[in-house]
Parts: C-alpha cells; structure tokens; sequence
C-alpha cells in the first residue's frame, strides 16, 4: 500500500507540542491557536492547516475532518484540543470550519476558545489563494473576548517536487488592550526530492515590527514501512535573553482504510541560558475521502477528437533532446480509457483509416473501445477508406459512417510467407540449417521453394480461427449471421454506397456533417475538441507517485545494443540495452512492479537466455506480469516465461518452442562472380563457419547436439516459470509450434487473455495501488539524446526507393516492399551458425 495513498485518505499524525518553542511563539502572536505540530505553511492539504495557511484548503479533500489535542505537564498557550473540518465538493471552491478550545496558563476556571472561518479558491492547476476569518472568546482579562482577526495566505505549488508558501496574519492589526497587534509573514518551503515518501519543509516567521527576532524551523515526514511512518520536527525561537530549540519526533500508522492515529513525544527544550524543561503529547485523528485528480467544469457538450490513421508502434525513440521512449499504441489505449471516465468527454468521435496496427492490437482497441461505450459515451467511427482490420476495429463503435468517396476494403486474412531458395539457387549459394522440431519452419524461407506440411498446418491453424474470431465479431456488431458476414467478405471490396447497402456502414457523411449528427443527441451547445482539451485535470496530490514500469521488447532480439531501422522503422532490442534496464528497474525503490511488454519474435537463444536471466531476478524482488502484443514467440515466449502471470489477447501469435541455426554456403556466388578463395587452416573445424563450403555430416550431428542441448534448456525454462507443465507437456506443444493467445492459454502457456491495460491493473492490484495511485514510466530509455536509432543495415537500394518514392505510395509500392521486406529479414541480424528462437517472416495481410 502506498504512502500517497495513505495520505489522500486521510493522515494520521500526533506530535508533542508545547514547551517553551510553541509557548514562546503564541506569547508573541496572541491570536495563535493550538500549537499543531502536524501544520505545515507550504505543504499542508488537511483540515487544521486551514489555520496555518488558508489557502491550503483549495488543495484539500472533498471532505476531510481532524481532532486533535495536546496535553502538557503544565498550563501553557498552545495547548487545548480542537476540532477542524474541511469541504471541497465545490471545487475549485474550498470552505474550512474549526473550533479550538485553548488551555490558558494561569487560569483554571476557564477556557478560552477561538473560531475560524475559512475558505479557498485555486487558481489554477498549482495555485491557490485564501481569506480566513477568526473570532475568539474568552472570559479572562487576557484582552482577546470579541477579538476578531483576518488572515491571507497564497500556495503555489509550480511542480510535483515542490511547494511554497506565504501567509500574512493578523492582516488588520486587531487591538488588544487599546495596542495594536503587530502584522506577521510566515514564509514556507516544502520539498520531495525523488520521492513523495520523504517530505522536508521548512517555515521562517518575521514580524514587521522591527524589534522582533525571528523564529523558523523544519520538518521531515518520512513514510519508511509502507503506512507506518516518522514525523520530526525542530523549531528555534527568542524567549527574553535566550534562543530555545525544540525537537520532536514520533511514528504514525493507519487502521483499516479510513481512521488512523499516531502518538509522538518531544524532548526537553534547551535554551542557551535559561528554560523550562516542559513535556508534551499530542494526538491527532483524522477521517475523510480520498483526494483525487479534479476535472475542469464544462458548460459544453464536448465531442473528442481521436485519430487511428498513422502507424502505431509498441515503442519508439523520443525526441533527439529526449531519453523519454515514445509509446503510440499505449498512449492512445490509455486515452481512449480516460475518456470513458471523465466527465469532460460526452462523445467521442473515432477517425479510422488503413492503420498499421496487428490484430491483437486491434483486439485491444476494440475492448477499450467498449469500455468507453460502457462507460455511457456515444462512439462514433468514421471510416472514409477501410480494410478488413479497421473495419473490425470500427464495429466496436455505435455506429460507422464513411465518405461519399470512400470505401470498405472488406476482403478478409491473409498471411504471404517469403521464399527465396530460388534466388538463392540463381546466385550460387546454399543455404544450411538445423531447426529443432518440425514446426520450426524459420529457416524454410532459404530451404525450400514453398511451405513445408507442417508449416502449412500451422499457419491454417492460426488463420482458421482468427478469421473465425473476426467473422464473429463483425456479425455481433452488425447484427447479422457469421454466414453472412463471410458471404460479404468473399464479395468484398465495398464502395461507400455498396457498403451502406449491405450494412456495413451507417451513414455516409462528409467530416463536417457530424456537427449536425452530434447537434442531433446533445443540442447546439457542442464543440470538437482534442483529447487534450478535456484530459488535462489538477492532481491535488504533489511529489512523486510510485511507478509501474512498462518494459519493452521489441522486434527482434539480438545480442549487443538495441537498434532500430530508420528507413523502415523497425527495432531490435539488443540484451545489454535491455540488461540495463532491468537493472535498473529492480533497484529502484520506487517502481512499484513491472510490466514486461513483448512484441517480438524471437532471436538470438543467448540474448534470450541473459535476458531471461535478468528478468528471473527481478521478479524475485518485484512482481512481474507479461503483456503479450502481436507477437510474442519462441525468444519472445523464452523471456516471458519469467514472468509470474502472462497475459495475452486472443489474437496473439506465441509459443513457437523451439531453435535452430544455420549457415550459407557461398561457393557458387564467388565463382559466379570470378572469386577465388584458398584456405590455410590448423585444425579440421578451423573453417566450420566459413562461407567457402558446407557442413559434413559429422559436423551437422555436431550441431544438431548442440541445438537438442539448448533445446532442452528452453524447455527448462519455460517449466520453471509455468508451474503447472511439466517437461514433456512443454515439449508436446513445443517443437516449433505457434499458437494464437486463445490456444496458448488452454495449453497452459498463458494465463489469462487480456491486452496491456487488464495486465497494468492486475500488476497495480498485486501492490496494493488503485488506479489514481502510480504513473506508467516506458523503459528502456534513451541515451539522452532521443535513443537516436542505429541502423545494421543500409541498403542503397532502399535508400532510393525510401527517399524517391512519393510519399503516398512508399507503402503501396511493390519495388519498395521488396527491398523493406529484405531489409528487414531478422535472420540478417545474426551471424551464420549462431542458435536462433526465431519465427519466420510473415507479412500480416488484411
């Protein structure tokens, strides 16, 4: 449980007080109330600090109520017990109540007591600004009966690290006895360095009478054991001839969610000449809500803008001066679902185009989109030109509308396999491999000519049941049988008017026209607005949240540094970069838990196996949850297995159990090519993985041993981390298999299927923290200048291509397919004989 958590409840705190500091201070500032060790000028948000600063109500909770009471050996000013209540359920608007019953030295027969009346409005998303009003009564002779006074107080707090503060009391000059009282400015800083767990504040009191000496001093509040913490507090003042110092200290802790208390002593005061030597305890209960992000209030009926018409990828380098990652997908699922619970957003129109997305990513927009619509959103989807995958993505909406111009590219699944033994064959070289298991076909695409039965098998058992998926799903949106949702696939494409007619689509509009659909459901006051516009709300807690890290991996695993391919945007995560980062990550105090985001698949079996390694260790001190994307296979499942639960959407291709390695034989392209090679040599195997001939059959038994050798510690790793398989379970599925999330999970391989977002909530779950309690940081991180990406691989002829090809046909075009698809062959990225986890190259058809 965290401790912000704690706090935004409610606090609990009882700190000794009294003594010659807070006497002292009071004897000069005789509207003082309860010396409340527990305030705070600058980083105060709970009911009694509305009498150190009143602007700290505009920070406060929607309801929050304090008692406190301080108990001295002897009568001194400071002492008492007081009530405080807080509201701010008309925020931005706060109003504050308290009632203070004050002991009064040397009286016994009666006690004074002081009223406030307070009150906030915050400014801004860091500012606030109050006005409090006190009165007091009191039968003694001490002047102060019918004694009425006014305090100003301004907080601005610029950043989530820090606070300050500045107060003016006694804003009037009330009379006491015919002499007017002396204006006070209390000046207050407050600091969370790195982490809200541990807050330092510091106070300084000047008077504008010239005479008067200062008096400061400072706190430190330190949650060190989940809810239990420490409170410390030193405070220094004049008292005649002698400057007094005080020191408090004390624990606090919590019971259930809602009620706390806490019970704290201070030590002897020490003064440089004289002093009384006076104790103090001093409790303090406090109850209330809990303190939650505040929305703007709108006066519109907001229509938010969202776009899914550019590629999204998993992970991206941030900006050249940025070492923050981009995370496109993850941020457009976090918005979508922010939208469906704020209460700034009514509707949300969806602008859908051919987007590059995978299908379990489109499975996962589909399930946020419904969210939103549970949510009691209208969802709109506008879909000028769309294919089979945005189309699916649409039916999640209420309605689809497309363009006059446009179109429905409703034509159903395909997955094209790439191979080139035959071009291979034509320039002389030969390609040899040892895959372990008959469904790890990787190597295929250099072996043979077309795809072998097994890899057949495989890939109809994926397609059958995706399209099955799909089909479903469209036909429960639509409304229709999946037989007729098939028919019309197999009829596709659709014009815009064809798709209306067969009830595909809703509507056909130009984009300016939804002004007129919206007016329709909300009236006239609407506006189109971007997600910024109406996500953007003031946090009233301040310091540093604890954090889920999302831990990315990425394309293909290599051994080395992460690299990316900027001419055709794809990543490698390199096992060093991504090392770091799990070293990181598991000395951080303040990651909370990790989530471990694959979209990957598969490569080098040693960078798996570091990587496995590292994340093993993690997740002894850490929970650690697996979020598969697309794909997450054979090194992509490897790593995974460390994981303690592992999430998939339905639609997710993994498992892929399996290895192999290879070399290629470059004789007949050197002699093509009027090369000549001689080889000198010291040992029988010196050339083993040279290019100038092939493997002997000893040699491939050599190093099909060695692949069955690495094979088996596959198979270890994935039953250490499923608990529930034994070896011979793992090796049935195995062998190079692939399977969709839906069939791994009843296979034992996956846990639960559910996309990135379920996976962020049950790791928050594990630890204890409710949706408003972390931030979600991407790791890895950049270099510190934006992970600017390296390139293995530059090709001049797709240089030419990329950068002469028009922009809007780079895509479409066949030429510059071809040289992206070679560019980006995975089996590029490693040298020949080096043992691979690896999938074959699928380019994912719609």
């Amino acid at each position: 449980m965290s401790a912000r958590r704690n706090a935004c409840v409610f606090a609990v705190c009882a700190i000794c007080a009294g003594g010659v500091a807070g006497g002292s201070a009071h004897a000069q500032r005789l509207t003082s109330g309860l010396y409340l060790p527990t305030g705070d000028v600058a980083a105060g948000v709970h009911a009694e600090n509305q009498v150190d600063n009143p602007a700290s109500l505009g920070f406060g909770q929607d309801f929050d109520l304090t008692l406190f009471s301080l108990a001295t050996p002897h009568e001194r000013i400071g002492a008492g017990t007081g009530f405080f209540a807080g509201l701010g359920v008309l925020d931005p608007y706060h109003v504050g109540f308290s009632v203070q019953l004050l002991d009064q030295p040397g009286f016994q027969r009666h006690e004074p007591v002081k009223i406030g009346f307070h009150q906030a409005l915050r400014l801004g998303e860091g500012l606030s600004f109050g006005l409090g009003y006190s009165v007091f009564s009191d039968d003694g002779d001490s002047g102060r009966d019918g004694l009425s006074t006014w305090d100003a107080g301004l907080t601005w707090q610029p950043w989530r690290w820090v606070s300050t503060a500045v107060v003016v009391t006694d804003m009037t000059t009330p009379r006491v006895h015919e002499a007017p009282l002396v204006r006070g400015w209390d000046f207050g800083l407050a600091l969370r360095p790195g982490t809200e767990r541990f807050t330092l504040s510091g106070a300084a009191r000047l008077e504008e009478s010239g005479g008067a000496n200062p008096t400061y001093g400072a706190r430190l509040d330190w949650n060190f054991w989940g809810p239990v913490g420490l409170v410390a507090r030193y405070d220094t003042t004049e008292l005649g001839p002698a400057r007094v110092h005080t020191v408090t200290a004390g624990f606090t802790d919590q019971i259930g969610s809602k009620l706390g208390f806490g019970l704290f002593g201070f030590t002897p005061d020490v003064t440089d000449k004289v002093g009384d030597k006076t104790y103090g305890i001093g409790t303090l209960v406090r109850a209330g809500t809990a303190a939650e992000p505040v929305e703007r209030p709108q006066i519109w009926h907001n229509i938010v803008e969202v776009g899914l018409t550019d590629a999204l990828p998993e992970y991206a380098a941030g900006g050249f001066f940025s070492s923050t990652p981009r995370t496109p997908f993850y941020d457009t699922l976090r918005t979508l679902r922010t939208l469906a619970h704020s209460s700034a957003a009514d509707a949300v129109l969806l602008s859908l185009t051919e987007v590059e997305l995978g299908w379990a990513q489109a499975e996962e927009l589909r399930t946020v989109i419904a969210e939103v619509r549970a949510a009691g959103k209208l969802v709109l989807a506008y879909v000028p030109v769309g294919d089979t995958k945005s189309y699916y993505i649409a039916t999640a909406c209420d309605r689809i509308y497309s363009a006059p111009s446009g179109g429905i590219f409703l034509t159903g699944l395909r997955g094209d396999h790439l191979y080139i033994k035959t071009l291979l064959d034509k320039i002389g070289v030969s390609a040899q491999f040892v895959a372990i298991g008959d469904y790890k076909s990787a190597p295929e695409m250099f072996t043979r000519e077309g795809p072998s039965p097994a890899a057949t098998e495989a890939e109809n058992g994926l397609l059958d049941p995706l399209y099955a998926q799909v089909v479903q799903a469209i036909a429960d949106a639509r409304k229709k049988t999946p037989d007729a949702i098939k028919a019309l696939v197999d009829a596709g494409p659709y014009t815009a008017k064809g798709a209306q007619a067969a009830g595909l689509v809703d509507g056909i509009v130009q984009y300016d026209e939804f002004q007129q659909i919206f007016t329709q459901t909300f009236g006239a006051r609407i506006r189109f607005v971007e997600p910024a516009a109406v996500l953007h709300t003031r946090d009233p807690r301040w310091g540093e949240l604890p954090r889920i890290a999302l831990l990315y991996a990425s394309g293909t695993i290599t051994d080395g540094e992460s690299m990316a391919n900027p001419l055709t945007s794809s990543v490698s995560t390199g096992a060093d970069t991504f090392i770091q980062a799990v070293r990181a990550l598991r000395e951080d105090r303040n990651v909370a838990a990790v989530v471990l985001r694959i979209d990957s698949p598969g490569g080098s079996v040693t960078a798996s196996d570091v990587m496995w390694r590292e994340l093993h260790l993690l997740g002894e001190q850490k929970p650690l949850y697996v979020s598969m994307g697309d794909v997450a296979a054979s090194g992509g499942y490897y790593i995974a297995a460390a994981g303690e639960r592992i999430f998939a959407d339905s639609a997710t291709i993994t498992g892929s159990i399996g290895i192999f390695t290879g070399k290629f034989d470059l004789t007949g392209l050197y002699t093509l090519l009027g090369l000549h090679f001689e080889t000198f040599k010291r040992g029988a195997r010196a050339d083993f993985m040279g290019t100038t001939r092939p493997w002997t059959e000893d040699e491939v038994k050599t190093v099909r041993s060695g692949m069955e050798e690495l094979y088996a510690l596959f198979l270890q790793r994935v039953v250490d981390g499923r608990k529930g398989l034994k070896t011979e379970q793992v090796d049935a599925i195995g062998r190079g298999r692939v399977w969709l999330g839906s069939q791994a999970r009843e296979r034992g391989l996956v846990d639960m299927e559910s996309g990135l977002l379920a996976t962020l909530d049950a790791a928050a779950d594990r630890v204890g923290l409710d949706p408003e309690d972390y931030i979600v940081e991407a790791w890895p991180r950049g270099d510190g200048m934006g992970g600017l990406p390296r390139s293995p691989v530059l090709s001049p002829p797709a240089l030419l291509a990329r950068l002469f090809a028009p922009a809007e046909t780079r895509v479409q075009s066949g030429l510059t397919g071809v040289f992206e698809t070679l560019l980006d062959l995975p089996l590029l990225h490693f040298q020949s004989g080096q043992a691979l986890a690896l999938l074959p190259y699928v380019d994912a058809g719609r």
